[in-house]
């Protein structure tokens, strides 16, 4: 036991400087008050504990939140996965090692997703909408949250556990969202429960898939993303790769609506071969466009179906 007590902020402060170079390279751009935020969210379970959590005495212990702390960050457990949540466009949301940890580039697919949206309500009063490969649904709750007129939405992932931390985001947000809303969530491997269990044409598709080729590209991708996050939604097998898409995006052709729109992200050194994958299997090259992301790479590739 310390001969005077410390404060947690204080013991805190002394791992951070002792320890800045490793979790600089773990956690790029961390800052102490980032780690103040995380310890934070991680242990206090109300507003009144997160104001005072910091001011609690520290005593020496394994069982101390804080050593328990120290030890998720040497080992690099990202920060989103020690607290259980993670900010994505304008909301938290719980995030298990079973699910993505989304990142903010993301949040330009549903600004495009949003501004189609919007552009068609002037003359469309409902939508129909599926994600696929929804993870934490991310990306589906936070498009659901910005339109006001009713909308049938279904996230499917091949994922259990991933649909299950869907699921209790879509429970937690819910009071966000207009109660015109009608959400399922559905057990599928890409469109292919929406064959045999819904008949509909979806206005907008939208999907994060995996995108990354398990050998060729598995040496650009973060170690630490590697080690820690959902293999199956990030790697294909290079040699299933084409194959995967090209049964996807005919699965898209079929569901989408006329005068519907398609957006996907996907991998900054495939994406336009996707694209003419994309045009010969019926989307036509006129409506498709390839857009990049916040450091100008290539990140998402749209299509929208003609009328009629």
């Amino acid at each position: 036991m310390l001969s005077s007590a410390s404060t947690n902020r204080e013991k805190l402060q002394k791992f951070y400087n002792e320890n800045i170079d490793s979790l600089s390279e773990l956690y790029p751009g961390i800052t102490f008050e980032r780690l103040i935020q995380e310890f934070e969210s991680s242990w206090s379970k109300g507003p009144v504990e997160r104001r005072e959590i910091l001011k609690d005495c520290y005593l020496e212990g394994a069982s101390h939140p804080l050593n328990t702390f120290f030890s998720y960050l040497k080992k690099g457990i990202p920060l989103e996965y020690i607290s259980g949540q993670s900010y994505f466009y304008k909301s938290e949301f719980r995030v298990t090692p079973d699910v993505l940890i989304p990142r903010s580039e993301t949040e330009i697919l549903v600004e495009i997703a949003v501004n189609y949206l919007k552009s068609k309500s002037k003359e469309q009063d409902t939508f129909s909408i599926a994600d696929i490969g929804t993870g934490s649904g991310n990306i589906l709750l936070s498009i659901l949250q910005e339109v006001d007129c009713p909308c049938f939405a279904v996230g499917l992932d091949i994922s259990p556990l991933a649909l299950a931390v869907a699921k209790k985001n879509h429970f937690n947000l819910k009071y966000r969202m207009s109660p015109k809303h009608h959400v399922e969530w559905i057990i599928s491997d890409r469109m292919g429960s929406l064959y045999t269990e819904d008949h509909r044409l979806f206005d907008l598709i939208v999907s994060n898939p995996p995108y990354i080729k398990e050998k060729y590209d598995r040496k650009l991708v973060h170690h630490k993303v590697d080690q820690l996050e959902p293999h199956s939604a990030l790697y294909l097998k290079d040699e299933e790769y084409d194959q995967w898409f090209a049964l996807f995006f005919q699965q898209v052709e079929n569901k989408l609506r006329p005068g519907g729109m398609f957006i996907m992200e996907g991998h900054e050194h495939h994406l336009e071969s996707l694209r003419d994958l994309a045009q010969s299997y019926g989307l036509d090259s006129e409506n498709t466009e390839i857009i990049n992301d916040y450091t100008g790479r290539p990140r998402f590739f749209t299509w929208k179906r003609k009328n009629g």
